[in-house]
């Protein structure tokens, strides 16, 4: 799916508190204007008898004189801030808000489960990685870190990681590792893949702890130094020339949003509106009417751990709803403890755990289950292990 010279990308992305922050503000904005110019519209059509309304709606409801006063006497602009309470409230929707139209991922340390063949319970967070800007320190990273810009993250070679993500409204996010798709097992490549699903879709997918091996079942995410060939990257390319995690996020067109989750809770008449004007009164409120009224040998990437019990859910959506113009990308480099030491003059503010440890401090395991679909099992990461791939493939 992509769009050539059409495709635009915007860079909203902010670190906070280590988790990366994508924001899609034009979407926003344009939900925005549709939700105001139907409230307008709304409004003006209830103005035209809004008097005789609300007496009608007063008479049936058997309501007390001050509070028919109070609804004759809000103005538009009360009326137009009952309509977004409104909607916020139905659809978690917050008008003018950027937190409506944003996206959270987080990297969790965790304990590496034992690659034996067997299957295990997601791992527990032991904390967030630490995550720099790049820029920050430009005079000590490798120069290819530049040109692709983003963070970086310490990563210890014996550790596991998982990622959370978390949003209002739904996104699709693509997740590489060494330009490798860690959905679907493909090549890295821009825009939406929705024959061959090579995304998640947030809120649907809290987590992704490892590359979807199929069957209910992830491969997990864990610490490879490139050049020895253990990685997922040079498994399948046959080249360990980026590390680093990829990751491309794109949410909804708005038109398509605004008639999927706003719309629908827009009262069908005067009265339902009323109804909920009334509904929301607290009994202060009535009481008051009555007062007022590129990389080198010292990257990292990540190949494949043991198994976990997780699984990759299907998008539930039509591919046509997804606005592919616009997308919000981030390249994650990873690097080695000393090397992160070097680059920031700081040493990682946390140190790996064994599995032995993990269960000594009696940390639990989880589980996660929905209804929804899953996808199968990618075929480029079916036969991946410790040993090169036979199947190589030329970028």
């Amino acid at each position: 799916m992509e769009n050539g010279n059409e495709e635009r990308e915007i860079l909203m992305i902010e670190l906070k508190d280590d988790s990366l922050i994508f924001r899609f503000p034009e979407t926003r904005e344009a939900i925005d204007q549709l939700i105001n110019d139907e409230i307008e519209k709304r409004i003006s059509i209830y103005t035209r008898s809004y008097t005789q309304s609300v007496s009608k709606w007063v008479r049936i409801h058997n309501i007390e004189q001050d509070l028919e006063r109070m609804f004759l006497n809000y103005s538009k602009k009360e009326l137009i801030s009952h309509f977004q309470q409104l909607i916020e409230s139905e659809s978690d929707y917050i008008v003018g808000s950027d937190s409506s139209m944003e996206m959270s991922v987080s990297f969790h340390r965790t304990v590496r489960v034992p690659d034996d063949g067997n299957e295990y319970s997601l791992p527990a967070s032991l904390g967030h990685f630490n995550l720099k800007h790049v820029d920050d320190f430009e005079d000590n990273v490798p120069v290819p870190w530049l040109s692709r810009g983003g963070v970086m993250m310490p990563i210890y070679q014996s550790e596991a990681m998982w990622m959370s993500f978390s949003g209002i409204c739904p996104f699709a996010l693509k997740v590489g590792t060494g330009k490798i798709n860690a959905v679907n097992g493909e090549i890295w490549n821009s825009g939406l893949n929705s024959f061959n699903q090579d995304y998640v879709v947030i809120p649907e997918q809290p987590w992704l702890d490892g590359y979807n091996i199929g069957h209910g079942n992830v491969r997990q995410f864990v610490a490879s130094t490139l050049g020895a060939g253990n990685s997922v990257e040079e498994q399948i390319s046959g080249r360990g020339i980026y590390g680093g995690i990829q990751l491309e996020a794109f949410t909804f067109k708005a038109k398509s949003y605004y008639e999927k989750f706003i719309a629908p809770h827009f009262p069908d008449s005067i009265s339902e509106f009323l109804n909920y004007i009334y509904s929301k009164l607290r009994p202060y409120d009535i009481e008051m009417l009555n007062c007022n009224m590129e990389c080198s040998e010292k990257c990292m990437g990540l190949g494949m751990g043991g198994r976990i019990n997780q699984e990759i859910y299907q998008d539930p959506y039509e591919a046509e709803i997804w606005e592919t113009k616009l997308r919000s990308r981030c390249y994650i480099h990873l690097c080695n403890s000393l090397e992160w030491e070097k680059y920031t003059g700081e040493s990682p503010h946390h140190k790996p755990i064994d599995i032995k440890t993990y269960e000594d401090l009696g940390i639990p395991w989880f589980d996660y289950y929905s209804d929804s679909l899953h996808l199968e099992a990618p075929k480029a990461f079916e036969n991946l292990n410790d040993s090169k791939n036979k199947f190589v493939k030329e970028w």
